[in-house]
């Protein structure tokens, strides 16, 4: 589709009940795909309703998408949906890790 500039994907393996794995390679896929289209890829990580115990494996997944060569990453949603009826289970601490990570790719 000459019109689309970007090709995008949301592998939010915990919504899914995949594994960590399957989001990286998704991920790879994403990047591949878009690539040999001439189009820029982009990725989203899961922010919302997320358990307890696996926000730094969310987190680290920030740098290994940086290395597959992402042109953008975002996460749904702002502050880990704090306050709302989608919220992580630990927002907080969610979110202090994922804005970490960010801060290490500038």
């Amino acid at each position: 589709m000459p019109t689309v500039d970007m090709f995008s994907t949301d592998p939010y393996y915990h919504v899914f009940g995949k594994t960590r794995d399957w989001a990286l390679d998704i991920a790879q896929r994403t990047i591949s795909i878009a690539r040999t289209h001439g189009k820029k890829n982009q990725l989203w990580l899961q922010m919302f309703r997320l358990p307890r115990g696996k926000e730094e494996e969310v987190a680290t997944l920030i740098p290994e998408y940086e290395n597959t060569g992402v042109d953008s990453l975002f996460g749904w949603s702002y502050l880990a949906n704090k306050g709302t009826n989608i919220s992580s289970d630990n927002p907080d601490l969610l979110w202090k890790l994922v804005t970490s990570q960010y801060r290490l790719l500038e």
